[in-house]
């Protein structure tokens, strides 16, 4: 009787356990899909066909861009909703979830705002500039009073000074550029001390490197000297230039200044085996010069395509210049401080320390020439030699007294332009020399740059 019961009584406690565990256990479940989240709807039979890529849910509990087929499943439980086709009685819903921790983990697709388009009937200059479309030549723009005058006044020079013939020459339409700029020279020397004694000199490369910024032809650059890292130098130089070009005409401003970064290259009755091509500290150099051209055949021929970057030059041309150079020179040259062993050389000049401190005015005359070799590549070669009045100041080695002196100005570039970038390299020359009964100097500052930009 006992064993029975007991049988009995075991067989209902597990089968109450089994029944617990499927409650818990449909609870659970139901509890798991019942969970809060962001979802979709049941994946239907077939997608609309007019979803746009960049859609936005309008539910509040999805507010972020989504994909199109997570839009394209919200619509359709929208649409279909009251039906009873989307699921079965009984049957487990199929939902997706949404997660948006953030949308590079996601993969949720976050469109662009769509802009306002652009009003081209508004002419007011504040407009076009924030839009871009904003040119001083166009007649069209609506200005202020005294901004409008200033500007008619522009554009009447402007027309005056760069006209051209669009056969040749092809203005770029951007009005800004940025460039990086890599700026090298060095200054040589030859001098006649007296009939047999010569000597030559030659500086190491001064290396500067500047970023430039100009719009609408006002610009401005940051240089940084370099010098001092390539090669560990430590000389006191400086250099600056500022030119303006059009068609019809340029002008260029420079100034080199230069102390204790010379080399003794040549010096008369050196034996072979002395070495030569060592430091000389000897040397104070300080020059500037003005120089001014006009270019003959300004319509077809474009300087500032060589050298400014501004233009194009399409077809190739040539044109004579004519200018004036204007030069002031302060050079001196202590030859105590020549290597030891170099000395005894000197030892039968009546002085080891000359000075020469002069102001050079010339008239130039010479010609350039633009090569088109392609639409975007350019070569040019520009030589104008000069003669003018040299004057020697007192402290001048040769005292004071005027002289006639030989000049000379040239340069070749090449240029690269690819849309609205470029590169480009180029190469100038300024020389100076004169002679006396006494003595005899040549002064010659080469400048080589390399640029690479574009313009805005």
């Amino acid at each position: 009787m006992y064993p029975l019961r007991a049988i009995c009584t075991a067989f209902l406690i597990s089968l109450l356990c089994s029944v617990t565990t499927v409650a818990q256990s449909e609870t659970a479940k139901k509890e798991k899909w019942e969970r809060p989240f962001r979802e979709a709807p049941v994946f239907p039979a077939s997608l609309r066909e007019e979803m746009n890529e960049e859609m936005h849910l309008q539910s509040d509990s999805l507010s972020e861009y989504v994909s199109p087929e997570v839009r394209a499943l919200s619509d359709s439980l929208i649409n279909n909703s009251g039906q009873g086709s989307l699921t079965s009685p009984g049957a487990p819903s199929v939902v997706m979830r949404h997660h948006v921790e953030s949308p590079r983990a996601s993969g949720v697709y976050i469109p662009k705002a769509p802009e306002a388009p652009v009003d081209t009937t508004n002419f007011n200059w504040w407009y076009m500039l924030k839009h871009g479309r904003l040119k001083l030549s166009d007649e069209r723009v609506e200005w202020p009073r005294f901004l409008g005058w200033c500007v008619n006044i522009y554009n009447h020079v402007n027309r005056a000074i760069n006209s051209y013939d669009p056969v040749y020459v092809e203005p770029m339409p951007e009005d800004g550029m940025i460039r990086i700029i890599s700026d090298n020279w060095n200054d040589m020397y030859g001098i006649d001390l007296s009939s047999n004694k010569r000597v030559g000199l030659n500086s190491r490369p001064f290396y500067t490197a500047g970023l430039d910024l100009s719009y609408f032809g006002i610009g401005y650059t940051l240089s940084l000297d370099l010098s001092n890292i390539i090669g560990n130098r430590s000389e006191d130089h400086k250099s600056h230039k500022l030119g303006l070009t059009t068609q019809v005409f340029a002008i260029d401003y420079k100034f080199n200044s230069s102390k204790d970064g010379s080399r003794i290259m040549s010096l008369s009755d050196v034996p072979d085996h002395i070495e030569l091509g060592r430091e000389f500290p000897g040397v104070d150099m300080r020059t500037w010069s003005l120089t001014g051209y006009y270019f003959l055949n300004n319509k077809k021929y474009s300087q500032a395509a060589a050298y400014s970057y501004s233009r194009r030059q399409k077809k190739s041309a040539g044109t004579i210049l004519v200018g004036i150079s204007y030069t002031s020179s302060d050079l001196f040259f202590d030859f105590e401080k020549l290597p030891a062993d170099l000395l005894p050389y000197m030892a039968d000049q009546e002085t080891l320390k000359y000075r020469f401190h002069y102001r050079n005015t010339a008239l130039l005359l010479g010609y350039a020439y633009n090569f088109a070799i392609h639409r975007n590549f350019l070569i040019n070669l520009t030589a104008v030699p000069g003669l003018g009045i040299n004057h020697c100041y007192e402290d001048s080695q040769d005292r004071s007294r005027n002289m006639v002196a030989f000049s000379g100005h040239g340069g070749m570039s090449a240029v690269y332009n690819l849309n609205r970038f470029f590169c480009g390299a180029d190469a100038k020359f300024d020389v100076i020399a004169y002679r006396t009964s006494r003595y005899g100097l040549i002064s010659n500052v080469i400048n080589f740059s390399l640029s690479v930009g574009s313009r805005f």
